[in-house]
């Protein structure tokens, strides 16, 4: 079975390349439209075989690269040419049209980190973290005209422990993501798997996160704040949060207590704050940028 991967960087998209390229199927080409270069020789653009990219696993497996642009009546030719299978996409950010998910005879499959169709749209992880969701998951589904909308193929549910990074939630999702395709694989190359139709009435869509969607609060248990600022904690983002009327700008959680209470709404000692949440009570770095 012939096999044509689409994908960006990061462990979302680059896990499951691997495990693909690891297997008994045959990755034909590999599509992305970021292209990790970062250097050059003689004028000729040199990919980083160290970055974590779909394009320096193409490079380091010798396998053909293709380059989408958002003119895809190129790319779909150079798609054609390769006449691949089984098309799977991992962490591509755009639609793409009729004219690709028609080439393969299997169709187009897509690797989502949530439980659809719930948290459809570009950052679900970001979203289901913020909403403390306890339903988290990843979903394998056939991609449609419409943003992760297609048939269910399987879904994989994933539990993420207090105080994980951002890079740590990621690679928790793609290792399931991993074992998803690897007990999918086989069925595609037997054209036996079954598809479930998303069900509409529980489905939910969320965009990129705005500035706003980074403001905590006092009323959200101190477990919740806590994971939400770990895992997104990274340089020129912080917390907004109102106490009081007062504003408090978090830079970065410490640690928490899922219970107790302090006797006031906030202490602050030096540069931490404790924050009584709802419940428990929450240590944070306090950011020394000015609002």
């Amino acid at each position: 079975m012939e096999i044509l991967y689409i994908g960006s960087n990061g462990p979302l998209s680059t896990f499951p390349l691997q495990t693909l390229i690891n297997s008994e199927v045959n990755v034909c080409a590999i599509a992305s439209d970021d292209f990790s270069y970062n250097n050059t020789f003689s004028g000729i653009s040199i990919i980083n075989n160290t970055s974590d990219s779909v394009t320096s696993l193409a490079q380091i497996s010798n396998i053909p690269l293709i380059r989408l642009t958002e003119n895809y009546a190129n790319n779909t030719d150079k798609i054609k040419a390769f006449c691949p299978d089984l098309i799977i996409v991992s962490c591509y950010a755009r639609k793409l049209p009729d004219s690709i998910l028609a080439i393969p005879r299997l169709g187009c499959f897509n690797i989502h980190p949530s439980m659809l169709p719930a948290y459809r749209g570009p950052t679900p992880i970001f979203w289901q973290l913020r909403a403390a969701e306890k339903n988290m998951g990843v979903t394998l589904h056939r991609m449609t005209n419409k943003f992760d909308t297609g048939g269910i193929v399987k879904q994989k549910s994933v539990t993420i422990v207090d105080g994980v990074t951002q890079l740590e939630a990621n690679i928790i999702f793609a290792e399931i993501a991993c074992e998803l395709l690897t007990e999918c694989i086989s069925n595609f190359a037997n054209s036996c798997f079954k598809e479930t139709p998303q069900k509409e009435t529980f489905s939910s869509y969320q965009s990129f996160p705005v500035a706003s969607d980074y403001i905590v609060y006092i009323q959200w248990s101190a477990q919740r704040m806590y994971n939400f600022i770990c895992a997104n904690n990274k340089p020129g983002i912080y917390f907004i949060c109102s106490v009081d009327g007062k504003i408090f700008k978090l830079f970065q959680a410490l640690s928490f207590e899922a219970t107790g209470s302090l006797q006031n709404p906030y202490l602050i000692k030096g540069k931490q704050i404790l924050l009584n949440c709802s419940p428990g009570i929450i240590r944070c770095q306090l950011s020394t940028n000015p609002l």
